[in-house]
């Protein structure tokens, strides 16, 4: 939500003001002055707004559109998330669900059991499992990624089918 300045007093008098029209307004108030008035005001790119007095000086308010970062940017179509676009704080933008990967292992009987997968990259990790019924595993499975190659670890008894979804680790909850 944005916040702006709605009023501006001086000498008393106020004179509502708002957006678009904030310049045109705070200009007229040196028409009610008796002393220093204001000359005009300007809208800056940043949200700041300045205001230049008729004895030469200026002063430039604080961001009166809201706090930096505050809010979602403009754009964003069905299915695009917020996402960071770097490190600096309040940098967003808008991007694509992450594509995820999953790589049919059919039915597996001994481990490790390595699988060549299209799409695979070595920073990807295992969102979800599917195992055939009764699942053989007798301990917990590992899934490790390299580029085109998912491997399986762990101990097996028997053979289950294994079906792996993969996403990009940084899509990952907690990343």
């Amino acid at each position: 939500m944005s916040e702006y300045i709605d009023t501006v007093r001086l000498n008393g008098s106020g004179i509502p003001i708002r957006d678009s029209d904030a310049q045109q307004k705070i200009a007229h108030l040196s028409q009610i002055s008796t002393g220093n008035g204001i000359s005009s005001a300007v809208m800056n790119n940043d949200g700041t707004l300045t205001l230049n007095f008729t004895d030469g000086t200026s002063f430039t308010t604080e961001n009166i559109r809201g706090l930096p970062g505050q809010g979602v940017p403009a754009g964003g179509a069905a299915g695009k998330y917020l996402r960071k676009q770097t490190g600096t704080d309040y940098d967003t933008e808008w991007g694509s669900l992450p594509k995820a990967v999953t790589v049919d292992f059919g039915t597996v009987s001994s481990l490790p059991a390595t699988k060549s997968a299209a799409g695979v990259t070595a920073d990807m990790a295992a969102v979800a499992y599917e195992f055939g019924t009764p699942s053989a595993f007798t301990s917990a499975l590992t899934v490790t990624t390299g580029s085109g190659t998912v491997t399986l670890s762990g101990t097996i008894s028997g053979s289950s089918t294994v079906t792996v979804t993969l996403v990009p680790a940084d899509a990952v909850a907690g990343a």
